[in-house]
């Protein structure tokens, strides 16, 4: 008597497509969570970035005060601003060099954005 194999699916069939389907959906879910935390810290990063030049660019437009010294900004949006300013030296006398360090916090850890440039040192009002 010849056996014929059953039609439809086996039991052992339908649990190995329920298992590889599981596998490809955790390897998806996992590449989804790892775009997603890559895309919040490139997203923190830019801010930061974009902090730094702005006040860089602030200061080398309206000038620094004379006297060196560190001074921090009021927090703007989750990023924290220090700018550090030095007298400049040797063909940079009578500028002042600005170190701008611009800080986010994010889930992950702490991104920093550092900027320098030469700024003029503003006039006192008359």
């Amino acid at each position: 008597m010849i056996r014929r194999r059953p039609k439809g699916f086996l039991a052992f069939e339908a649990i190995a497509a329920a298992t590889i389907t599981l596998a490809l959906l955790t390897i998806f879910m996992l590449a989804c969570r790892q775009y997603g935390q890559a895309r919040q810290i490139g997203d923190a990063r830019r801010e930061a970035l974009a902090a730094a030049q702005n006040a860089l660019v602030r200061m080398q437009a309206e000038g620094v005060a004379a006297d060196a010294g560190e001074k921090t900004l009021p927090e703007n949006d989750g990023v924290r601003v220090v700018i550090q300013i030095a007298p400049g030296s040797g063909e940079w006398n009578g500028m002042a060099l600005a170190h701008v360090i611009a800080t986010r916090v994010t889930p992950d850890g702490e991104i920093r954005a550092e900027l320098a440039g030469y700024c003029p040192i503003a006039r006192a009002a008359p």
